[in-house]
């Protein structure tokens, strides 16, 4: 199969276009930003889809651990064994735009990132290919640059690829949809009781930042609400850092370290732990020292890859953990009952509560399709806001 399969060959091109590494933008100094994170946890691509998803068994036979928007990855515990699969799909077709390389191989490594932070050890995936026409040599080589990247991360993570599938020809009117490279990933967890979930638990707990932060909105949620015809180049995947946060996290649930763990994708680090706070604990988090070459916007809500945060009550040896995997790690802040506050250098950046950053969060999905705006979600003006939200 390996050696002797028939090669399928089209012409190729590279996109006609030479990407700067960071966006065009002014400079934002460090101020109240609190306005910009809610627009970007009521936006569609980042609001709950509880609206959806309660709607449907999640609870397969009540084998569930790790439910919708509980875990990074869903976890269903093999029945007698002890253990458990993990579970999850990951693709960000701007990303594969902008650079299909680069795209390819951030699918697999957020699937892996999101199995490794769940509890799990990555072991497969599978894929769904979804391109335009073949017949187009800008197609063509966006199919093969996304596969190069999904390769080279499969490599890197010893994730085979068992099955797929291709689907071209996805064009209406000549335009091509985004190219999508969807990838499944499944994962083991050696132990049904490992893992944890994205929520802060309780109040009292360090949270720590595994990872570097820098200017990369290229392709970012805030890039497409604020931006939305700025083109730069999308984060860069490090899959030897990548490999070593699979490696870190795994190690950290064998010594039972953590108490919540959540990875950073889209929307950054504002809204990833907007997304720990909403449903439990909330934070004060001071990120004097973490970034100071970034301004703002970069800091909160960039894309950098390989980065988590956990909250723990073992800080130094997970700290002590992250050197021996050669990551930057450091504290950035405590648990707080209901209180949202992010600082830098003790400028206020973030201020709100948990109760209404779960109130847009949650109401925005079917008021947005009811026909609301954004700005109504927040403001919570929207028909029957509180009942949808509940």
């Amino acid at each position: 199969i390996s050696t002797e399969a028939p090669v399928y060959e089209r012409p190729m091109a590279r996109p006609d276009r030479s990407l700067p590494a960071t966006l065009d933008r002014k400079r934002v100094e460090d101020g109240d930003l609190t306005d910009e994170l809610f627009h970007l946890i009521a936006s569609p691509n980042l609001c709950s889809k509880h609206w959806i998803w309660e709607q449907y068994d999640t609870t397969v036979r009540t084998n569930t651990i790790g439910g919708p928007e509980r875990r990074d990855a869903a976890i269903v515990r093999v029945k007698g064994t002890g253990r458990a699969l993990a579970m999850t799909s990951d693709v960000n077709p701007l990303y594969c735009f902008l650079d299909p390389y680069e795209g390819g191989k951030q699918a697999v490594a957020e699937a892996a990132r999101n199995i490794a932070v769940s509890g799990g050890r990555p072991i497969a995936i599978t894929d769904c290919l979804n391109f335009g026409s073949p017949e187009r040599p800008e197609i063509m080589g966006q199919f093969a640059e996304c596969i190069r990247g999904i390769s080279d991360a499969c490599v890197a993570f010893n994730t085979p690829v068992v099955s797929g599938n291709v689907s071209f020809y996805n064009e209406t009117e000549g335009r091509a949809v985004l190219p999508t490279p969807t990838v499944g990933m499944v994962g083991i967890l050696e132990r049904e009781t490992d893992g944890c979930g994205i929520a802060f638990p309780e109040a009292g707990l360090d949270i720590v930042l595994i990872g570097d932060t820098r200017d990369e909105l290229g392709g970012s949620e805030w890039q497409q609400t604020n931006l939305p015809d700025a083109l730069a180049l999308p984060p860069r995947v490090d899959l030897d850092h990548e490999s070593a946060l699979v490696s870190f996290f795994i190690a950290a649930y064998e010594h039972r370290l953590l108490r919540s763990a959540h990875d950073l994708s889209n929307g950054g680090l504002a809204v990833a732990l907007a997304e720990c706070a909403m449903s439990g604990s909330g934070c004060h988090v001071e990120l004097g020292g973490h970034a100071n070459e970034v301004d703002a916007i970069a800091l909160l809500f960039g894309e950098s890859q390989a980065r988590a945060i956990v909250s723990t009550s073992h800080t130094d040896e997970l700290l002590r953990l992250a050197k021996h995997h050669a990551l930057p790690a450091m504290r950035i802040g405590r648990t707080e009952v209901a209180t949202f506050l992010i600082e830098r250098n003790g400028v206020p950046l973030v201020r709100t509560s948990t109760p209404e950053l779960a109130r847009i969060w949650r109401s925005a999905f079917a008021l947005l399709l009811g026909g609301d705006t954004i700005d109504d979600v927040i403001r919570g003006v929207g028909e029957e806001a509180e009942l949808i939200a509940r």
